[in-house]
């Protein structure tokens, strides 16, 4: 008998002015999808994922607070999707809209509404909605942020669950094919898998039904040990140990050990039977989800300063050799074909392709994001390595410290050395050429 999936009351709360000009920036198809496609990529987040399993999201209230001067044209496309859409006109000078306010008061009287709303989703990557997250968490509500741009640690560790840019491409369903397997419940474990025919065999002479049986049980019983692995790698904030993982699966079958995982092993039963999970058998050996980090032998080198830095920023924790060699492959790149997140992730990952230690898609499609955000265009003609390490260099060194990260001079020299790949080293540079500003 199949159990009826759990389903959660939830409440959305969209930022319109901070996505769309964040996604937009990055992507334009991005930007597109997100308000042409609105009801679709709303249908695709209704699947969510906490530390009880799957469950369906029922969103009664989905709201979107927009400026209606620059972004009115897009408030019928809304409307007609099923949002309530909230006009938030500019009231200074400088052109600031209220938005951020209004949803802060709709959030407020959502928590003290009757229906009692499970989760609230915030769409927003502007870290001033972290007093509201964490009152949202005292009334013992979970909360979820999607992001589509950099967001303040603090902000993002405040949340139950964070959704960030490229996930969200991913449920926008445009870019997908940039970065590495998710794992997700579904779509996850390899059902092609071969078993070792010595192992466990099914007698010959059973009857056809019985063989039958025991088969559609040795399937679910395989399915339910993968979907143990994943739902510990999914909520882990890291690699995660594969004892710990081995014994989450262990608790489903008991007999994994003693058939030395179907022959393979632990790690070589993961590689075969998921897809989107990275594998380390260095030290005491990894497993993590290949979508958000890289391979702990990575963490390692870095030194406390480096690991304080990538922490609260959340960007790749690079070598200084894996950055000098991202940011020469990303300078040739977008010499020859500008800087786009569509084309220019796969054209770097090519030129990487002899690089060891390997260069995560994941790091490159996040160091192409940031340049985006940072420039907020593309760079314009021929473009150094040195100028794409500076550019990186001074938008990590910034976020920091806007983290409140306390670094001296020598450590700001040290941190530009270490992101640019030993490139930026001077102090930070003016930005490049780019369309439509002053050089």
């Amino acid at each position: 008998m199949t159990m009826q999936q759990r389903r959660v009351t939830s409440a959305l709360f969209i930022d319109f002015d901070n996505a769309y000009s964040t996604l937009n920036t990055v992507d334009h198809a991005l930007a597109q999808a997100f308000v042409q496609d609105a009801a679709s990529w709303l249908e695709r987040l209704r699947d969510g994922l906490d530390e009880d399993g799957p469950f369906t999201r029922r969103f009664l209230q989905t709201s979107v607070y927009l400026n209606p001067g620059p972004y009115g044209p897009h408030r019928a496309t809304l409307t007609r999707a099923g949002f309530r859409v909230v006009d938030c006109p500019s009231l200074t000078k400088a052109g600031k809209s209220s938005a951020d306010m209004w949803m802060a008061v709709d959030i407020l009287d959502a928590i003290a509404h009757p229906t009692r709303f499970e989760e609230f989703v915030i769409f927003s990557s502007d870290a001033d909605f972290t007093p509201i997250v964490h009152r949202i968490r005292s009334f013992d509500r979970k909360t979820t942020i999607i992001t589509t741009g950099f967001a303040a640690a603090a902000y993002r560790a405040s949340a139950d669950h964070v959704i960030d840019g490229a996930q969200f491409a991913r449920i926008l369903g445009v870019g997908g094919n940039e970065i590495e397997a998710v794992p997700t419940p579904s779509g996850l474990v390899h059902h092609d898998t071969p078993v070792d025919p010595g192992l466990d065999e099914p007698n010959a002479d059973a009857p056809a039904t019985d063989l039958s049986a025991a088969a559609a049980e040795h399937e679910a019983l395989r399915l339910a040990v993968a979907q143990a692995i994943v739902d510990v790698v999914l909520r882990a904030p890291g690699p995660v140990p594969s004892a710990t993982a081995a014994a989450a699966a262990r608790k489903i079958d008991h007999s994994l050990p003693s058939s030395k995982w179907d022959g393979l092993g632990f790690l070589g039963w993961v590689q075969a039977n998921l897809d989107g999970v990275g594998t380390s058998a260095e030290g005491p050996g990894f497993v993590w989800d290949a979508s958000r980090f890289d391979a702990p032998a990575t963490f390692e080198r870095l030194t406390p300063l480096q690991m304080q830095v990538a922490s609260v920023t959340d960007v790749p924790r690079l070598t200084e050799e894996q950055y000098a060699a991202l940011h020469g492959a990303l300078a040739v790149t977008i010499s020859a074909a500008g800087l786009t997140m569509a084309g220019t992730p796969g054209r770097v990952k090519g030129l990487l392709a002899s690089v060891h230690p390997p260069v995560s898609m994941r790091a490159i499609t996040e160091v192409v994001r940031g340049l985006l955000l940072d420039v907020d265009g593309q760079f314009a003609g021929t473009i150094t390595d040195s100028q794409v390490a500076g550019q990186w260099a001074d938008l990590v060194v910034g976020l920091a410290e806007g983290s409140l990260v306390d670094l001296t001079e020598e450590d700001r020299l040290t941190l530009r050395k270490w992101l640019g790949g030993g490139l930026a080293l001077s102090e930070p540079c003016s930005t490049p050429d780019v369309e439509g500003s002053e050089v």
